[in-house]
Parts: structure tokens; C-alpha cells; sequence
């Protein structure tokens, strides 16, 4: 495999979206043109390519971006043993919902949502109350590099 070319990269993904691409005879990757590179990445997306075959080497490799944008993929290790398309991965640890366990009791507004550890940054939400109670958080951005789940804590604002 010698490129890949990604037309349109879109934006405003709530998870990483899969590329998909066919090997050459030689089933190694060797580099990726993109055409469309998407927006709103605050650091450098993960780039996984799928499994070679039984006896074969993943390819891998590593993501660039410029002004929110990924410019170019650097193949590390074009992999070998490709018979079939593999697709290509990009992440970045970003927080994709909340799970309330204990919405609280008294809230007369909605209050801040806290994004805490999990090594990333970023992640913001709006909490939407019923009963007095935090019922949900919707995502507004889901930051970059959480490597784990970060603690999320509600701060009641103060009127």
C-alpha cells in the first residue's frame, strides 16, 4: 500500500470514524494523503490501523495537526501481509456521555459540570435538571486525551 487519499474527513464527530482502504501486492502501508481533514482536534488524534493477517505486521502510524486540523499521518510501520482493506482509526480520549449514579437533590438551576483527571483536558457539558435533581449532562465538547475516565462533579452556581 503505497497511500491513502481521505476525500472528505467531515467534522463533528461524536466517535472516531473507520477508513477503510484497499493493499496494494505488497500489503505494506506506506503513506496517507489527505484531502479533507476535518476540524476541532486540540491535540494529535491516535492512529490505529486493523490487524494484519496471521503472520502479518499492523501497520502504524502517527497524526499531525495545524489549526485544529489533521494535516498529514506519518506511517511509523507500514506493516506487512495486508490480503483485504484495513481500516484506519482516529481517537483522541475524548468524553463521549456521563453515567449519573447520584443526581443530587435541590437544585433550583443547573449547575457546572467539572471535568476532572483521566489525564486529558477540555471536556465541558451543560446538566439539565428535573425535580431537583441532575438527570443528564450533555457533552458540548468532549476534550482530548483522557486516557480514563475522568471524575465528574456538579457545582451548584451561586445566586
Amino acid at each position: 500500500m503505497t497511500s491513502v487519499t481521505i476525500t472528505n474527513g467531515g467534522s463533528g464527530y461524536t466517535s472516531p470514524p473507520s477508513v477503510n482502504f484497499s493493499p496494494r501486492p505488497s500489503g505494506s502501508v506506506t503513506g496517507v494523503t489527505i484531502t479533507n481533514s476535518g476540524s476541532g482536534y486540540l491535540a494529535p488524534p491516535d492512529v490505529t490501523f486493523s490487524a494484519a493477517p496471521s503472520g502479518g505486521t499492523t501497520a502504524a502510524g502517527v497524526a499531525t495537526v495545524s489549526g485544529g486540523a489533521v494535516t498529514s499521518v506519518t506511517i511509523t510501520n507500514g506493516g506487512d501481509g495486508y490480503t483485504s482493506p484495513p481500516s484506519v482509526n482516529f481517537s483522541s480520549g475524548f468524553v463521549t456521555g456521563v453515567t449519573i449514579t447520584d443526581g443530587g437533590s435541590g437544585y433550583t438551576s443547573a449547575p457546572a459540570v467539572v471535568f476532572s483527571g483521566g489525564d486529558g483536558f477540555g471536556a465541558f457539558g451543560t446538566a439539565t435538571v428535573s425535580g431537583g435533581a441532575v438527570t443528564g449532562v450533555t457533552i458540548t465538547n468532549g476534550g482530548s486525551l483522557y486516557t480514563s475516565a475522568p471524575t465528574v462533579t456538579f457545582v451548584p452556581s451561586l445566586q
